[in-house]
């Protein structure tokens, strides 16, 4: 028995290394697989550059932002600067907009409406036009205000549930500077994921509790989530451990390996606190808080999220992630209780019931009015084993206060711009925000129910170029009351909806000035009928001279049986027979042609024959056969 042993032991240790290397790979295809099929519906816009490119450093490929907007000028940030920009090659450039108050984006996924994003705009000034002062501008999601950018490199992400197939990302000027974007990037999410009843989730901070020292983003992560490090927390222990977690399809967030393998846990005899700032621009951290003199009933994680400087009430989500790294012998589990400000947020304990089994709890707080959160893990009352938390990510609830404008008004008024190239500054929601409606749209806004959308009641697009026919999605914008098409040099009948709201007095519409235009089909047939006149009157003059023409011709050609072109004139059978024999003998030189054509003055016809010309030889009314010989 002693001898074999130890062979009993090296089988051992193969089999779990086999069974590491199986769920690795198996893992890792999965993801791959996962990650390939997300990546199809990735949007990555280079704000600013000139051509599409594969970045070196996530292997994406990166678009040119010329095809998402029309307005703006394209920078690159000073030399000085490309240094400090992590080889990034998105924040070389920027696009600014020194013209109009608000420019925006229009994303269009794959995915389509009723769909989960995630959201993320990248600024990076880099003294782009020597001015050495940073712009402060308003940075909006649709019609309802995201964050103000206000800091000189600057990373902002949302996750947003849109229930139209596009989603609009506006740079809103308001007095502070030229506003600017380095990058915009767009990702599907699963949607049972980061889902709230209200509202938009903007991120406060992602952490990798334990990770490395910068910021990461890895392949391996089907949502391409920015994970920030957060290991030099004192007082805490940090685990490691290099075998993969399980992938679990009932747990849609799938946090990466690389972000689970890592966490931080107590020892079980001090308790230990933490105080930080969870912004998404740095993990920085501040000196840790020690509450020696306030011990806890049992071992805990305790820290502080510093949210927020003003006195606004605020609204936030957590998101933990958990995946047990110690593999126990005796069956025992992990049980984890969470506290947000001293209070109990979840009933039930926290169990992690699986060695490398990844778990996600969320709490949401609502209406905290404070400065400063506190968050404490402790473990369960009759659990031996202390707290873990491998991540963490905390999110902002941003009440979308204002619908945007009636999804079929939006179709309608942007298929109207697509079809004549409308060269306005329309962009974004043509309703929304109040001061930034599309220039000649006016609409109705339900001040009673803020939940009701605008509508399109008002357009005028007079002098502006269109042509063509009217299109049908004028007829689409069914609350309009006013259209104003005057100036432009519109075809065809106007379509039957609008006419017969113009008929009923429910639509004011202008059409003056576009002559070639008819209300309804009535009035098309009698503008055809008293057309029909002057060109009956055109083709019968044309007939007249027509007829003349061949009757000239065809006397011509009776003629040429009688007598043929000759230098004289007939006066016998005979001498008719020996002139015509003569004739066709007789050779006529191009200028002998011209003068008696009176320089090919009349056409008579074309044909195999030759071009026919009308002239007269001396006295004689002669058609001119005229061919070109070529020796």
């Amino acid at each position: 028995m002693v001898d074999r042993q130890p062979s009993f032991l090296v089988l051992q240790l193969l089999w779990l290394v086999l069974v590491s290397v199986i769920i690795s790979t198996v893992s890792n295809s999965k993801l791959a697989e996962a990650y390939e099929a997300n990546v199809s519906g990735f949007i990555n816009i280079d704000c600013g550059a000139s051509e599409s490119y594969t970045d070196k450093q996530n292997g994406l490929i990166y678009e040119s932002d010329t095809k998402y907007i029309d307005t703006g000028e394209i920078h690159a940030i000073s030399p000085d600067f490309i240094n400090m920009t992590s080889h990034q090659q998105q924040r070389y450039n920027l696009r600014s907009f020194p013209q109009g108050k608000r420019n925006c984006y229009t994303l269009k996924p794959n995915q389509g409406g009723n769909n989960n994003y995630l959201i993320r705009a990248v600024f990076e000034y880099g003294n782009y036009d020597d001015n050495d002062k940073i712009p402060v501008f308003d940075l909006y999601l649709g019609v309802n205000n995201w964050t103000t950018v206000r800091d000189a490199i600057s990373v902002y992400e949302i996750i947003h549930f849109s229930l139209a197939e596009y989603i609009d990302v506006c740079l809103v000027n308001i007095g502070g500077g030229v506003p600017y974007i380095s990058a915009l990037e767009l990702r599907p999410l699963n949607n049972s994921i980061y889902r709230i009843q209200n509202g938009a989730l903007s991120l406060h901070g992602r952490y990798d509790v334990g990770g490395s020292a910068s910021v990461n983003r890895y392949r391996e992560d089907v949502y391409d989530r920015l994970w920030y490090p957060l290991d030099s927390i004192i007082d805490w222990n940090l685990m490691n451990s290099t075998i993969h977690t399980q992938i679990s399809d009932n747990n849609g967030y799938k946090v990466p390996d690389q972000v689970l393998r890592t966490a931080a846990t107590v020892d079980g005899t001090s308790p230990s606190s933490l105080n930080f700032n969870p912004s998404p621009n740095d993990g920085s951290l501040s000196n840790p808080l020690n509450f020696a003199g306030l011990p806890p009933p049992s071992p805990q994680l305790s820290f502080y999220l510093d949210t927020s400087s003003d006195d606004a009430f605020h609204q936030f989500c957590v998101y933990f992630h958990f995946a047990e790294l110690l593999d126990s012998t005796d069956g025992q589990m992990r049980e984890l209780r969470i506290y947000i400000n001293g209070g109990r947020h979840l009933i039930e304990p926290v169990i992690l019931d699986g060695y490398l089994k990844p778990v996600t709890i969320n709490t949401t707080f609502q209406q905290i009015k404070s400065q400063i959160i506190s968050v404490t893990i402790y473990g369960a009352d009759d659990s031996y084993l202390p707290p873990i938390l491998n991540a963490v990510e905390i999110y902002e609830i941003i009440e979308l206060q204002h619908p945007p404008t009636n999804l079929d008004d939006v179709h309608a008024i942007r298929k109207i711009k697509s079809v004549y190239g409308v060269e306005r500054n329309w962009q974004g929601d043509p309703c929304l925000p109040l001061g930034h409606q599309w220039d000649g749209v006016i609409c109705s806004i339900d001040g009673s129910n803020a939940k009701n959308p605008p509508r399109i009641i008002s357009l005028n697009l007079s002098w502006s170029g269109l042509t063509g026919e009217i299109d049908p999605s004028f007829a689409s914008l069914t609350a309009i009351q006013y259209l104003n098409l005057n100036g432009n040099k519109l075809t065809g009948l106007v379509p039957a909806d609008l006419f017969e709201k113009s008929k009923n007095g429910s639509l004011s519409l202008s059409v003056e000035g576009n002559p070639d235009i008819c209300l309804s089909a009535t009035l098309c047939k009698k503008k055809k009928t008293e057309l029909l006149v002057p060109v009956i009157a055109s083709i019968a003059a044309f007939s007249v001279g027509l007829i003349a023409t061949l009757a000239i011709f065809w006397r011509l050609k009776i003629r040429k049986k009688q007598a043929t072109v000759v230098l004289g004139k007939s006066e016998s059978k005979s001498q008719y027979k020996d002139d015509t024999l003569a004739a066709k003998k007789q050779r006529f030189t191009y200028s002998d042609i011209a003068k008696i054509t009176k320089n090919f003055k009349m056409f008579l016809g074309k044909g195999g024959f030759g071009t026919v010309y009308h002239g007269y030889l001396d006295d004689t009314e002669v058609a001119v056969n005229y061919k070109k010989f070529h020796n």
